[in-house]
């Protein structure tokens, strides 16, 4: 159904039955399965008199999902980076990125207590498809961001200065001093991050 909204824009449910050749029943469960998982969104479009009629189109995150090679794209991006900059030039880049992606989600975590934002930021990456879980520390003063399911999981495989960025722009995000105490790549269950709440340090 995705392949078939790519190719010929939004639909009606009436329009997928005609086009799919399937059964309305089976087009309705499908179409909510993929609202469910944000792979297409509904709106509605008036055809003539009467209620407008729902209509279907993909999302952003679907056609990203079915976008083609945007991983190996970025690969080879960071690595022609690399030989002609040096990598100091390149985690130079990715520092700067990591700022960026601060700036872009920092109106969506806002600026309130650090367990609060910390968990804003959770659900913001479980809305992209990660696992991710917040915990209290067994230290006061600190906190842990969990993430079982690595977001750049074929280009922070061959570069791990991806693992560097996403710990600045947590850092950045949540405005606390932050380090990556267990990753993936090593061979662990999951990537955690500590984030020290500076507010609640003892002197």
């Amino acid at each position: 159904m995705i392949d078939l909204l790519i190719r010929q824009g939004p639909m009606t449910v009436a329009q997928l039955v005609a086009e799919s050749g399937v059964t309305t029943t089976a087009v309705r469960q499908q179409v909510y399965r993929l609202l469910l998982e944000g792979l297409v969104v509904r709106t509605k479009r008036r055809q003539g008199p009467g209620r407008p009629a729902d209509v279907i189109s993909v999302s952003e995150r679907g056609r990203q999902l079915f976008g083609g090679h945007s991983d190996e794209l970025c690969r080879l991006l960071m690595e022609e980076i690399s030989e002609r900059e040096g990598p100091e030039r390149a985690r130079e880049i990715l520092r700067g990125v990591s700022r960026r992606i601060a700036r872009q989600t920092h109106p969506m975590i806002g600026s309130g207590p650090l367990r609060e934002r910390l968990r804003k930021l959770a659900a913001l990456w479980q809305e992209h498809g990660l696992l991710v879980d917040v915990d209290d520390d067994l230290s006061p003063s600190g906190l842990r961001l969990t993430v079982f399911t690595c977001p750049y999981p074929d280009l922070a495989d061959g570069h791990r200065e991806i693992c560097e960025m996403e710990r600045e722009s947590v850092s950045e995000l949540v405005g606390s001093r932050v380090t990556l105490d267990s990753c993936l790549l090593d061979g662990g269950r999951c990537c955690r991050f500590s984030v020290v709440d500076a507010t609640t340090q003892r002197g």
